[in-house]
C-alpha cells in the first residue's frame, strides 16, 4: 500500500542523513589530521576524493554540495598552514590548533552542514512526488478497468495516519479521509454515486489532491511522517474511519520516546525543538573527542567539556518538560 511505501522513504531519507553524518566527520578528521601534519593539498584532497567514491559505491549517492564544501575548507586548512610554515618548522599541536580555528572551531560542523539538508528534502520531495503520481497512476489504471458493477472495488478513498506527535499546522488534517477528484469520472452507478455523495457531506470530506498540495503539503512537506493508504469505496462505506485507521494500524500514539499522552501539544513540539538542539551538540561532541584522539589539543579539550555541559542542560529542560503535567 502506498503507506508502507511512504514509510519506506522516510526511512531512507534517515539512513542516508545518518550516513552523510559520518562522511562529513570523515571529511572533518581528515582535513585537520592531514593539514596539522603538513600534508599538502593535493594530499589531502586525493583523500577526501576516495572517501566519496566509497561513499558513492556504498550508499548509491553522493552529495555534490557537501564534497564542495570540504574542498574549500581544504583550501582554508592548507592557506593557514601555509602562513604558518613560512618555510620554517612548527609544532604539531600548534599548528593543530590554527588549522582548528581556521576551520570554525566548535561550530566546524555547521559549515560542512549548509545546503545538505536542503538536498536531503529535495531528494525526499521528488521521491515521494514520484510515488504519489505512481500510485495515483495505478489506482486510476486500476479503476478504468472496472465494470459499473464492480465499482465498490474503486480506490479513491485516503485515509491519512494520525501521530500523537504531529506538528501544529497538520494536526487537522491527519486521521481524515480524503477523496480524489476524480472520483466523479469512475462511479457512473447513479445509487453508488449518491451514497459517495452523502458521506462527503456528512464528514466534510476534502480532496486528496487539496491535502498533498498547497497549503497543506501533507506528505510532501520535507519531514512529515505522515502517509496515506488508498481505500476501497465499500470498506470506506461499511466502516467507520476510527476503525479503518486502528484496522490499518496508522494510529501513532508516541513518535518521540518519552512524551506522555497527555501532554500539551507546545511541549510536544518544545520536546521536538529540544531533541533537534541534543542532537546538534551529541553530533559537535562526537566529532571534537575524535579530532582530539588524533591530535590532542586546548581547544579541542575545552569544546568537549562545553558540549557535554550543553547537552546536560538540555536534557535537564527535556526531562522537566516531559514530568510537566497537562492541564
Amino acid at each position: 500500500m502506498l503507506g508502507k511505501k511512504i514509510n519506506e522513504v522516510n526511512n531512507q531519507k534517515e539512513k542516508e542523513n545518518d550516513a552523510l553524518n559520518k562522511l562529513k566527520a570523515d571529511y572533518l578528521t581528515t582535513i585537520y589530521s592531514m593539514a596539522s601534519r603538513g600534508k599538502n593539498y593535493l594530499e589531502i584532497h586525493n583523500e577526501i576524493f576516495h572517501q566519496t567514491i566509497n561513499f558513492k559505491k556504498a550508499q548509491g549517492f553522493v552529495s555534490d554540495t557537501l564534497y564542495k564544501n570540504a574542498t574549500k575548507l581544504t583550501h582554508k586548512a592548507i592557506s593557514k598552514k601555509n602562513v604558518i610554515f613560512n618555510g620554517g618548522a612548527v609544532d604539531t599541536a600548534f599548528l593543530a590548533s590554527e588549522i582548528y580555528k581556521v576551520l570554525g572551531g566548535d561550530k566546524i560542523l555547521d559549515t560542512l552542514s549548509q545546503n545538505v539538508y536542503a538536498e536531503l528534502d529535495q531528494r525526499e520531495s521528488k521521491a515521494k512526488n514520484n510515488l504519489l503520481e505512481d500510485t495515483i497512476k495505478e489506482n486510476e489504471d486500476y479503476n478504468k478497468s472496472l465494470s459499473i458493477n464492480d465499482e465498490a472495488s474503486a480506490k479513491i478513498f485516503y485515509l491519512c495516519s494520525k501521530h500523537a506527535d504531529s506538528a501544529l499546522d497538520h494536526k487537522p488534517y491527519q486521521g481524515k479521509m480524503y477523496i480524489t477528484n476524480k472520483w466523479r469520472n469512475v462511479i457512473k452507478d447513479k445509487q453508488l454515486r449518491e451514497k459517495i455523495n452523502q458521506y462527503i457531506l456528512k464528514n466534510d470530506v476534502k480532496s486528496f489532491e487539496w491535502v498533498i498540495g498547497e497549503p497543506v503539503y501533507m506528505i510532501t512537506r520535507p519531514n512529515c511522517r505522515h502517509y496515506f493508504n488508498e481505500m476501497s469505496v465499500a470498506e470506506v462505506l461499511s466502516t467507520s474511519k476510527t476503525e479503518l485507521l486502528n484496522e490499518y494500524k496508522m494510529v501513532h500514539k508516541v513518535g518521540t520516546r518519552d512524551i506522555r499522552q497527555t501532554l500539551k501539544d507546545r511541549y510536544i513540539n518544545d520536546i521536538k525543538s529540544i531533541d533537534t538542539i541534543i542532537a546538534k551538540y551529541s553530533e559537535r561532541l562526537a566529532l571534537c573527542e575524535r579530532l582530539n584522539k588524533e591530535i590532542p589539543i586546548p581547544l579541542l579539550r575545552e569544546a568537549i567539556a562545553k558540549n557535554k555541559l550543553l547537552i546536560a542542560k538540555w536534557r535537564a529542560k527535556r526531562r522537566k518538560l516531559v514530568n510537566t503535567p497537562s492541564k
